[in-house]
């Protein structure tokens, strides 16, 4: 596998973060310059529209009496009887979702962009948004394309997990009582969602790095990530470790 930094495969955790935490002075106050801050800025925001995975996933505060148990069962039963609604409504959610995918999937190509942009701001300390932009849409598009299929390979395996998790809830009536099972299932879910956008970010932070130094397409990237993972597990635990201090 080919190393990011020469033949060596020694991988560290703490210099580079004080390396970096140098750099990041050098870039932003020597000297200091508002233009810079503002396009640094911006493209630091546009990497952000990849998405920033966030969960407050807390089964314990939610659903917590008999009647909120009723009516997330009565909510799925009518929503299980969609033939009843008029279809100008039921058009009017499709075009609804559609819009909002629409926007989402906007959203990933520029955040996909954004990412290249930023690692280009950094490597040679400049504030550029166009030459980047250009320089790097193969690399891009590609992650974007990667990227796009792997969400939906994790939405439809949560999708999968979820009803298996609420249909026989729902065919238990409105009446039904959320049993020790179910809380159990609830949590096994959350703990497999958690997993599934968890290692997706991390490995979607050392792809970036290793597409833009070696100009490669994003599946390259991501074999060169599962066997780094797969020959260096403590170092990377300690990397996610460090991570979730910081």
């Amino acid at each position: 596998m080919p190393r990011m930094n020469g033949s060596n495969s020694n991988i560290e955790i703490f210099k580079p973060f004080g390396e970096a935490f140098e750099l990041m002075k050098k870039i932003l106050f020597q000297p200091f310059d508002l233009k810079r801050w503002l396009v640094i800025g911006f493209a630091a925001f546009l990497a952000g529209l990849s998405g920033g995975f966030h969960s407050s996933f807390n089964p314990s505060s939610r659903w917590s009496s008999r009647n909120d148990q009723k009516a997330i069962a009565d909510s799925l039963r009518q929503f299980g009887s969609a033939g009843q609604m008029e279809w100008w409504v039921i058009v009017l959610i499709i075009v609804g979702a559609l819009i909002v995918l629409a926007i989402i999937l906007t959203l990933m190509c520029l955040g996909a962009r954004g990412r290249f942009i930023l690692a280009d701001c950094i490597v040679h300390n400049r504030a550029a948004i166009v030459v980047p932009w250009k320089e790097f849409r193969v690399e891009a598009n590609s992650f974007f394309l990667f990227w796009l299929v792997i969400g939906c390979a994790v939405i439809v395996l949560v999708l999968i997990a979820a009803v298996g998790l609420i249909v026989p809830f729902v065919q238990r009536g409105v009446d039904a009582q959320m049993g020790v099972g179910f809380w159990i299932g609830l949590c096994v879910f959350g703990f497999f969602v958690l997993c599934l956008v968890f290692a997706w970010s991390l490995v979607a932070q050392f792809m970036v790095p290793i597409m833009y130094r070696q100009r490669c397409r994003a599946r390259r990237a991501f074999r060169q990530i599962v066997e780094l993972i797969g020959s260096h597990p403590g170092p990377l635990l300690l990397y996610v470790l460090f991570l979730i201090v910081i």
